[in-house]
């Protein structure tokens, strides 16, 4: 989980390994090792953390699978992005409510999806999304 928080913010901020280093205070050796998800220590991980606005905790939390994992990755990201909260929990009280079918959720979870990768087929080294694949689901 920490690589994927690490290489969302770095590509958010068009920040390569070398800029991520300077401002993180981190090697940019370790920033590879972290992007390929080799193990840090403690020391990096409260850093990067720092640096990402989470919590070490919270990123470590998110190791597991299952409904605990789901959990603990949507509190990552409210940790990370406060302004979600609201979204998220709107987002089940219309579930709950019937206002939203878990389908409908499970469609907009995969246009996210989809548009992440239209993100990542864009970044160096990635094979290219068809044009025609691009304009919507």
């Amino acid at each position: 989980m920490i690589a994927t928080l690490l290489k969302e913010a770095m590509m958010k901020q068009g920040l390569s390994a070398r800029q991520t280093a300077k401002l993180t205070g981190i090697s940019h050796g370790t920033i590879d090792r972290i992007l390929n998800g080799e193990w840090i220590d403690l020391e990096t991980l409260v850093k990067l953390c720092n640096w990402l606005g989470v919590s070490p905790a919270t990123a470590l939390d998110t190791l597991g699978e299952g409904t605990d994992a789901v959990v603990s990755a949507i509190a990552t990201i409210i940790e990370a992005q406060p302004k979600l909260a609201k979204t998220f929990l709107d987002a089940a009280r219309d579930v709950k409510d019937g206002k939203l079918s878990p389908d409908d959720l499970r469609d907009i979870v995969a246009y996210a999806a989809y548009r992440i990768n239209i993100a990542r087929a864009d970044e160096p080294g990635h094979a290219e999304v068809p044009e025609g694949n691009r304009s919507g689901v």
